[in-house]
Order: C-alpha cells, then structure tokens, then sequence
C-alpha cells in the first residue's frame, strides 16, 4: 500500500493497529513529512518513489489547501478548475502507473466553492480516472472536514443555499 500525500501519518496508524492488515506493508510519502515513518518526496513534481506496477493499493486523501479556496477572487472558474485539475491529473496518472494490474485506488475529493464558483471535483476525478483506464467500483459518502466551508450553489431567485449534499466522497477504481 502507498499513501504519497501521508499528512500526519493516520494511514500507517490504522495499518499499525488494526489486526486485518498486520500481514501490510505501508510506505508513505510527504513534501513535509511529520514523523519517522513517512519519507520526503514532492510526488506532484518528481513522482510517487515506487516502480511501475508494482503496488495492489494506493490511498489518495489531497489537503484541503490541495482545492481552490473561496477567497481567491482572482481566479476564474476556468483558471481555479485547471490549476486543481492539473495537480490531480499528475497525482492521479502517478498513481495509475504504479499499481499493478487489479490494484486499486481509493482517493477522498470534494466539491469546491468560491467566488470561482462551484467545482464538482468528484466528477472530475472519475472522468480522469476512466480516461487512465480505471474502472470505477465503488463510492462512499463522508462528512466534509471540520474546517472547511461549507458547499454552496447558487439559484437565482434565492442567492446561495445549501446543496443537498454537503459531504466528501471516497472513490475506488480497480486497474483492469
């Protein structure tokens, strides 16, 4: 398993602790690594450090300074999409690249919000993932982060309101 945006370490927590993956070697990667565990790399600029197919899982869970923030009024949506979308098209082929064949991928993505509108990055990502060659073959919903701002669309009779759905989704394709 690789994890190459590693954070705080909490995927090799779970692998450290739970019974089921005690038979699992985990290698984490992170431009700012928090802990022993976790080695330096700038997958976006450089890669993900693992030869070509030759990883069953990767787990993709982008910070939220990854998405386009609400306040960058200079950004128009096209610009705010392509910036995001630039970055994950990368990680994303990354990725498909070193799994091997029935490996999968699972990444967390969200919807964004901001004076560049909303972007449904969740769709986004799918389509970038079929476009690799990866089947879509499962979905889960999950309560957005704490500190994020909540998703927004707009109607033109009542300004902004809440969308109906206000969460992040866990998105898993198989390499075929």
């Amino acid at each position: 398993m690789v994890d190459p945006l590693a954070g705080g370490g909490t995927t090799g927590d779970v692998i450290g602790t739970l019974p089921y993956f005690s038979d699992r070697r985990c290698r984490m990667y992170d431009i700012d690594p928090s802990d022993s565990r976790i080695t330096h790399a700038n997958v976006l600029q450089t890669g993900i450090p693992e030869p070509t197919g030759t990883v069953e899982y990767v787990f993709l869970d982008p910070p939220s300074d990854f998405y386009p923030r609400g306040d960058e009024a200079e950004l128009s949506p096209s610009a705010a999409r392509a910036e995001t979308m630039t970055r994950f098209r990368t990680l994303l082929r990354e990725s498909v690249r070193i799994l091997k064949n029935g490996g999968r991928i699972s990444i967390i993505v969200e919807p964004s919000l901001g004076s560049h509108g909303v972007i449904d990055f969740p769709f986004e990502v799918t389509a970038v993932l079929k476009e690799l060659g990866a089947a879509p073959i499962g979905k889960v919903y999950l309560p957005r982060r704490s500190e994020s701002v909540k998703v927004r669309a707009h109607t033109s009779e009542e300004g902004l309101r809440p969308m109906a759905s206000e969460c992040r989704e866990l998105l898993t394709f198989e390499k075929p």
